[in-house]
Protein backbone atom coordinates (compact mmCIF):
# COMPACT_ATOMS: atom_id res chain seq x y z
CA UNK A 1 0.00 0.00 0.00
CA UNK A 2 1.64 2.94 -0.92
CA UNK A 3 0.35 6.27 0.27
CA UNK A 4 1.24 9.58 -1.29
CA UNK A 5 2.71 12.25 0.93
CA UNK A 6 0.68 14.86 2.42
CA UNK A 7 2.40 17.90 4.23
CA UNK A 8 1.28 16.42 7.78
CA UNK A 9 3.65 13.01 6.89
CA UNK A 10 7.39 15.28 7.65
CA UNK A 11 9.36 12.61 9.48
CA UNK A 12 11.46 13.87 12.08
CA UNK A 13 14.72 12.23 13.57
CA UNK A 14 14.03 10.55 16.94
CA UNK A 15 15.43 11.73 20.20
CA UNK A 16 17.90 9.44 21.32
CA UNK A 17 16.70 7.44 24.32
CA UNK A 18 17.69 8.67 27.54
CA UNK A 19 18.15 6.58 30.90
CA UNK A 20 16.47 7.42 34.09
CA UNK A 21 17.31 6.61 37.71
CA UNK A 22 14.84 5.51 39.96
CA UNK A 23 14.51 6.66 43.37
CA UNK A 24 16.35 3.81 46.05
CA UNK A 25 15.52 6.33 49.38
CA UNK A 26 14.08 9.22 50.62
CA UNK A 27 12.73 11.27 53.74
CA UNK A 28 11.68 14.56 54.65
CA UNK A 29 13.71 17.97 54.63
CA UNK A 30 11.22 20.62 54.52
CA UNK A 31 7.43 21.61 53.68
CA UNK A 32 7.33 20.94 50.47
CA UNK A 33 10.18 19.45 49.61
CA UNK A 34 12.30 16.16 50.34
CA UNK A 35 15.36 14.09 50.48
CA UNK A 36 15.87 11.77 47.47
CA UNK A 37 18.57 9.12 46.11
CA UNK A 38 18.50 7.51 43.16
CA UNK A 39 20.19 4.80 41.62
CA UNK A 40 20.94 3.54 38.02
CA UNK A 41 20.67 0.05 36.64
CA UNK A 42 24.60 0.43 35.79
CA UNK A 43 25.14 0.43 39.09
CA UNK A 44 25.45 4.43 39.54
CA UNK A 45 24.09 6.05 42.61
CA UNK A 46 23.70 9.78 42.96
CA UNK A 47 24.28 11.92 46.71
CA UNK A 48 21.31 13.59 48.23
CA UNK A 49 19.40 15.82 46.05
CA UNK A 50 16.44 18.16 47.36
CA UNK A 51 12.88 17.92 45.19
CA UNK A 52 9.57 17.42 45.48
CA UNK A 53 9.07 13.53 45.67
CA UNK A 54 6.59 14.01 42.75
CA UNK A 55 9.12 15.34 40.55
CA UNK A 56 11.47 12.40 41.56
CA UNK A 57 9.05 9.51 40.69
CA UNK A 58 9.50 10.79 37.44
CA UNK A 59 13.24 9.53 37.23
CA UNK A 60 16.26 11.86 36.42
CA UNK A 61 18.65 10.95 33.75
CA UNK A 62 21.71 9.09 34.34
CA UNK A 63 25.02 11.17 34.19
CA UNK A 64 26.75 8.11 33.46
CA UNK A 65 24.68 6.49 30.87
CA UNK A 66 23.67 9.06 28.91
CA UNK A 67 27.24 11.09 28.75
CA UNK A 68 28.60 11.65 25.62
CA UNK A 69 31.31 9.72 24.47
CA UNK A 70 33.32 10.73 21.54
Amino acid sequence: MNRTKTMFDVSRPRAKSRVLMHVIDAGAYLDDKDNVKFACKCGYESEWMVMRFAEAKRGVPCPKCNAEEP
